[in-house]
């Protein structure tokens, strides 16, 4: 039976669907965040509340809000200041409803397909053995292409495939808010939400399913995975980085020493574009002793110039380079999978 029958088929029985919770941290988007909360509120999953954070906005936001104020599943949480994306998240997963047993995080840019939540949650419910997350796939909202890839169309995602590289890019998934227990976001970092995820995977595999679940919007100059080559800019995405290095790291190195050291060297280059410089030699020895290669001397090359002349070089490669994506992605980039390694890019019906 395929997900979506199978959640049909629950929600003709009559029987009590598990709450599920949906997070919409947002900041100035009051032309985009009406769209991404109807398309959570018109999910035709009966057992679904949804939470605003509005981190500061000094748009239309609080009017557009004003809308939902008679609407019981939906809860407007307003932070006085703006703190970042990562600390609005934060703020939605501590304001869980006690009953919740599944939650996910939406951008206030994308919108949620339909039946999106029916057949992720029935993917949970079907499953024999407990699964931290359930994923589905994202397709980009101006073209239409995949913004993930994975090592199959649909089955299982344990923790080695997030960590080799082979289960990367933009998913959405409804993740067990028990397996969340009291992990949280770096707030001081720019993006790398999988600094979470990736430790859940850990615990108890994941599930992606054959269904497009969310549009996601590329086009937002303010999505906080575009890279800002600014010293502040670089210590957020730093940040970001070494929380995800510092949860696993040394799962990554023992399982793919290659991609540790690819990421390493991500450490190193925004170490060195931020200025600090002795983090970004102790990054580039650690990418070295885990897997030699050309391109870890090509980064230590760089390392004697100062960072007032690497950001602007940077900021000029990435805005000519072609083959660069609009925005990031929430998890960490990697290489490009082998033509050799059977990777699916979108779930081809």
């Amino acid at each position: 039976m395929s997900d979506a029958a199978r959640a049909g088929a629950a929600a003709g029985s009559g029987a009590r669907q598990p709450p599920v919770a949906i997070v919409i941290p947002t900041f100035n988007r009051a032309s985009t965040l009406g769209r991404a909360v109807d398309s959570a509120l018109s999910q035709s999953y009966p057992a679904v509340r949804v939470i605003v954070v509005d981190d500061g906005s000094t748009d239309a936001t609080a009017a557009l809000l004003a809308r939902y104020r008679s609407d019981p599943r939906v809860r407007v949480i307003v932070r006085p200041v703006n703190g970042g994306v990562t600390a609005a998240k934060n703020t939605g997963l501590d304001a869980l409803p006690e009953d919740c047993v599944y939650f996910g995080i939406l951008d206030s840019d994308d919108v949620l397909l339909p039946g999106a939540l029916a057949a992720l949650a029935a993917a949970f419910e079907g499953h024999p053995a407990p699964l931290s997350q359930v994923f589905g796939w994202c397709a980009d909202a101006e073209t239409g292409e995949p913004t993930g890839v994975a090592p199959r169309r649909a089955g299982p995602i344990r923790y080695r495939d997030a960590l080799c590289g082979r289960f990367e890019g933009e998913f959405w998934q409804l993740v067990r808010r028990e397996s969340l227990g009291a992990w949280r976001f770096d707030e001081g970092a720019a993006g790398n939400e999988a600094q979470v995820w990736w430790p859940l995977l850990k615990a108890a595999p994941g599930l992606l399913i054959d269904r497009v679940v969310r549009r996601y919007d590329l086009s937002g100059t303010d999505r906080v995975n575009r890279p800002a080559f600014t010293e502040r800019g670089a210590r957020r995405k730093l940040r970001g980085y070494a929380a995800l290095m510092d949860r696993v790291g040394a799962d990554m190195r023992a399982a793919c020493p290659a991609r540790y050291a690819g990421m390493m060297l991500e450490c190193g280059k925004w170490a060195a574009l931020a200025g600090e410089r002795r983090a970004a030699w102790r990054a580039v020895r650690a990418a070295l002793r885990a897997h030699p290669s050309l391109r870890v001397l090509k980064v230590a090359a760089l390392l004697p110039l100062p960072a007032c002349l690497l950001r602007p070089a940077y900021r000029r490669l990435y805005r000519d380079s072609p083959s660069r994506p609009p925005g990031a992605s929430a998890s960490p980039p990697a290489r490009r999978p082998s033509r050799r390694r059977t990777s699916w890019r979108w779930p081809r019906r």
